[in-house]
């Protein structure tokens, strides 16, 4: 790309840009990159291609990737076929909705207020609370997953909706980025608030968290597409209420016996269409409002 340039005789010059040096570990990670990228797109096309071959024959050579004849009406057919728990293709996209929702909202508008308070206020427990959070972030996901089964099923929370709400709980890398966010704003805009007479109420909910919208916006938007395609969750807390994700998951030993494997894959591209939308859509948004400074030069 070049460059223009008006000399001061009114003469137009176009210098061409000089093109940075990469180093060789930039290129070999770039080359690494571009395969990884390829790899998952290869991935993807087999799968589609899959979902338009014919049950028997592919069955009998899974070799045979490319569809002998091309069968839209798989697609059709996942509607009523991929069924789990008397709950067909419509039942687990609307648990799909309702679940990576909830659990999206609930988390990170619990996520943000705790850190806002952690962040604004000074409270002997503060500095306690804050190291509690970050050594339980060092746990292993596995090493808390049979205690907090234990304690959902004491409580009578497995297999119900409102157990969404003991997910609810503010850590995690969320916090930690919406604290950073917090600690690190200025305090003109909340001493210029009380001048005016704002309350504390006022302070955050129409102060403080509309400058941090874009970053909270953003969070939200990856939080749900990973509870979208979260399998582990509903298998384990509520296996009554599959999911498209959980739900396509059980069904792949359905499908190996009754030969509907491209039905099987059809459901499968049919449940990556939001996710895929979505980031799409708010790619920019995810990209570049993870952070947000409250002060414009």
């Amino acid at each position: 790309m070049k460059k223009r340039f008006v000399l001061d005789n009114g003469q137009v010059v176009y210098v061409g840009e000089r093109k940075p040096k990469r180093s060789l570990p930039f290129k070999l990670m770039t080359a690494f990159m571009w395969v990884w990228a390829l790899s998952l797109a290869l991935v993807f096309c087999w799968g589609v291609l899959v979902s338009f071959n014919d049950g028997i024959y592919y069955s009998a050579d899974m070799s045979k990737i490319f569809p002998k004849v091309w069968r839209v009406q798989n697609y059709l057919d996942a509607f009523t076929a991929l069924k789990i728990e008397n709950t067909n293709f419509w039942g687990m996209t609307w648990n799909s909705i309702w679940f990576s929702t909830s659990f999206s909202v609930i988390k990170v508008g619990v996520t943000a207020m705790g850190a806002y308070v952690t962040a604004r206020y000074t409270f002997k427990a503060r500095k306690f609370l804050y190291a509690f959070i970050v050594v339980q972030m060092m746990l292993p996901q596995y090493g808390t997953t049979v205690a907090n089964y234990k304690l959902l099923d004491n409580l009578g929370l497995i297999d119900t909706p409102l157990q969404m709400i003991a997910f609810g709980a503010g850590h995690g890398m969320m916090f930690l980025m919406v604290y950073s966010f917090f600690v690190n704003l200025p305090s003109d805009y909340e001493d210029a608030g009380r001048i005016d007479g704002a309350s504390e109420y006022v302070l955050c909910f129409k102060l403080m968290m509309p400058m941090a919208t874009p970053m909270i916006v953003a969070m939200t938007i990856a939080i749900w597409t990973g509870m979208w395609n979260n399998s582990e969750h509903p298998l384990l807390y509520l296996p009554s209420y599959p999911t498209l994700a959980s739900g396509i998951f059980r069904y792949r030993y359905v499908a190996a016996y009754t030969l509907d494997i491209p039905i099987y894959f059809a459901g499968i591209v049919m449940s990556a269409i939001p996710p895929t939308v979505i980031f799409m859509i708010f790619s920019d948004t995810i990209m570049k409002n993870m952070t947000v400074g409250g002060l414009k030069g």
